[in-house]
Parts: C-alpha cells; sequence; structure tokens
C-alpha cells in the first residue's frame, strides 16, 4: 500500500482497516461521524470525498443534505445534493457487519483467533492497536466475496476512479 486516498475517510478503526484492504490504499482515518463530516465539509469543501460512517447513532445532520442513491442489507450510499461527497453509512456499524458477512461466508472467528461474540469483537475493534493486528487481514481475506464485501469495493474503486464524473445508474447496480 503506497498510495493514498485522503479523500476517502472512514471513521473508526476496522472500518479504516477494511477500506484500506479493499481499495489497497491509505486512507483518511478519523475518530468520529462529526470529525469524518468536518473533514468532508472544511478540508473538501467543493471537492471530492467518500466518508464511511457507522449508522449506530442518531443520525447525522449532513445526511439530510443527500440523497439515498443505493442501498443493501447493511450499506446505504448517499450523495450530497451540490457537492461531489458521497456517504456510506454501515447499519448499525462496521463490527457487527463484519461479524455477519463472517457469519454468511462460513468463516468461524475462533478460528482465526477472533471472538465470536460482539462485546468482545467490538473490544478488539476499538483498540488503538487494531490497524495493525494480523488477524484482521486473515478475515478480510476470508469475507472478500461476501455479496456485500463486493458492493462496497466496486462502489469505493468507482467512486475513487470516476469522482466527479460518476454515473448514479453504475453505483445503483452494484447494489442489485
Amino acid at each position: 500500500m503506497s498510495q493514498k486516498s485522503l479523500f476517502v475517510i472512514p471513521e473508526c478503526y476496522i472500518d479504516t482497516v477494511l477500506v484500506e484492504y479493499v481499495l489497497d490504499m491509505h486512507v483518511n482515518h478519523q475518530h468520529s461521524c462529526n470529525n469524518v463530516v468536518r473533514t468532508m465539509k472544511e478540508r473538501y469543501g467543493d471537492g471530492f470525498a467518500v466518508g464511511i460512517i457507522d449508522n449506530d447513532k442518531h443520525g447525522v445532520g449532513y445526511l439530510s443534505e443527500c440523497s439515498l442513491v443505493a442501498k443493501s442489507k447493511h450499506l446505504e450510499v448517499f450523495k450530497h445534493q451540490n457537492r461531489s461527497h458521497f456517504i456510506i453509512t454501515v447499519t448499525p456499524a462496521m463490527d457487527g457487519f463484519v461479524m455477519e458477512c463472517a457469519k454468511e461466508q462460513g468463516v468461524n472467528l475462533s478460528d482465526i483467533g477472533l471472538p465470536t461474540d460482539l462485546k468482545s469483537f467490538k473490544h478488539v475493534t476499538k483498540s488503538e492497536r487494531m490497524p495493525f493486528d494480523k488477524r484482521f487481514p486473515i478475515l478480510f481475506q476470508a469475507i472478500k466475496d461476501n455479496e456485500e464485501i463486493v458492493a462496497l469495493r466496486n462502489t469505493l474503486g468507482y467512486l475513487c476512479q470516476e469522482q466527479y464524473n460518476v454515473n448514479l445508474a453504475t453505483v445503483r447496480r452494484f447494489f442489485q
């Protein structure tokens, strides 16, 4: 991972590590939904930006300025009405999403050395050491073919490539 994509802005450690895995590049990690939105507005005001946030808290006000583009069971893609800003929300949060993807793919987290209950799993993913935890690339490799992981990878890759020329119909196709 030698490339950086600072206009891709995930909110927490597991979001950041998963997004870096699917894009194979470094991204602009922030520590909260509010920091993601603040970075999008202040640093990338009229520029291109993609925020990735958990949908486990009260709605982010910035979403009221956006329209829903595409949706799956756990992912929603929003586009700002006047800017080249996109927000991807993960319901209810990335930790549970990743665990459910693992379950759907028949991956036993304990075989990788990870906790199998959400509370313990969150304890690992909230640690500042999480980005250096060698178990997560193994987990992400095991779930890379999950339908929603594929939709996330395709959407992020497409948005990063097209930036100001995004065709929303193409984004919707990733979720069909």
